[in-house]
């Protein structure tokens, strides 16, 4: 691990934000954890999209991060080494789910729900991403001139995510046209039995998804799914690193477009009046989604934001060494129209309550910020 008298973690925000836009139920979900006095520093920031009910989503939201942690591996310096033990800590995340699907959404006796899983770990030397579904995650990195630049971190496992094709195919199932999209289904389902869709390659949970003899010996993860619940994991450094943005499905905005809102936004903070409210990132992108499409608005899937927000000239070897406190935890249950953020200042948090926000139009004048502490 590191020597927490010398490295801790850069200054930095995380903000969050969420709409449920025109579906009947509120089904994403996001996790934040922040271990400033860990051996080794870190935030953890992760949004599931769930599908079918919430219950998967929950259910990832909920043990996910400790399972991780528990790992002998959580944090290694050996990125293979971490990367290894996220792989085996989402096997063991859909292991555990099997046994809780009972008490989900059926369809025939089957559990209906499933969801996607986009994670963010950042640490003094380096970023690790992880997903499986069609969660964005955003890395926006910082010139020398100051000048934003986002790429899309992370392969989405959509249904036209061609690799996971042939996997689809042996294990029974089909990827084809529907309602002018492809989507995933089984090839040939038992009669009676539901055979809807799935819009993605991989996925946790989904445990109708699978062929007749994968549901007869419903335990045995070992059997090739149809959708594959294994992450693929990313590692990035932390050199000129400014944002990263993780989101579900509904933020559908290009890097670009990504990279110009949040150049905006700092514009924005540089012309505002002293003692002015702090600006939220992660509702700034929510309200650049709402302008583009503000015709299609009410049409909307939910949309869920978590930013990282990095300030790396304050990553200091003259910084006071870290002084021992309890990891943070925030899994905020978002209303309709929700946005937070705090603010991680050395081994300084600040924290203060959530606001439910009753209508777009406020969640969009406002800046409604969490500083943890």
């Amino acid at each position: 691990m590191f020597d927490t008298d010398s490295i801790q973690l850069p200054t930095c925000s995380i903000t969050a934000a969420a709409v449920q836009g025109s579906r009947p139920h509120f089904e994403d979900r996001i996790d934040v954890h922040v271990g400033p006095s860990h051996e080794t520093p870190f935030v953890y920031g992760a949004v599931f999209d769930g599908h079918g009910g919430p219950a998967a989503a929950t259910f990832a939201q909920t043990r996910l991060f400790e399972i991780l942690k528990k790992s002998d591996s959580f944090l290694s310096p050996v990125r293979q080494t971490f990367a290894d033990s996220v792989a085996a800590g989402f096997k063991q995340l859909q292991a555990e789910m099997k046994v809780d699907s009972p008490n989900w959404t059926l369809q025939n006796g089957i559990p209906r729900d499933g969801t996607t899983a986009s994670i963010a770990v950042l640490t003094p030397s380096y970023l690790m991403l992880a997903n499986v579904g069609d969660s964005p995650i955003y890395v926006v990195t910082r010139d020398e001139n100051n000048k934003l630049e986002a790429t899309m971190a992370v392969k989405l496992h959509s249904a036209n995510y061609a690799p996971d094709h042939a996997r689809i195919k042996a294990a029974g199932g089909v990827v084809k046209d529907l309602r002018g999209s492809p989507g995933v289904k089984r090839a040939k389902p038992n009669k009676g039995q539901f055979n809807g869709c799935v819009r993605m390659t991989r996925a946790l949970g989904d445990f109708w998804m699978q062929d007749a003899n994968c549901v007869a010996r419903a335990g045995d993860l070992s059997a090739m799914p149809i959708l594959s619940h294994m992450p693929m994991v990313y590692f990035y450094e932390v050199t000129n690193l400014a944002y990263v943005i993780v989101a579900s499905d509904g933020c559908k905005l290009m890097p670009r477009a990504i990279a110009i809102v949040l150049m905006e936004m700092e514009k924005d903070e540089i012309q505002a009046e002293e003692g002015a409210d702090p600006v939220n990132p992660a509702q700034r992108i929510m309200a650049e989604i709402h302008k583009l499409t503000k015709s299609e608005w009410k049409m909307h899937d939910n949309i869920s934001i978590v930013g990282l927000r990095i300030q790396n000239d304050q990553l200091s070897d003259e910084v006071s060494p870290p002084q021992p406190t309890d990891i943070t935890h925030l899994t905020p249950n978002f209303a309709k129209e929700d946005s937070l953020a705090f603010t991680l200042s050395g081994q300084t948090l600040k924290t203060s309550k959530t606001e439910t926000l009753p209508d777009y139009s406020i969640f969009k004048r406002s800046n409604h910020v969490i500083t943890y502490g």
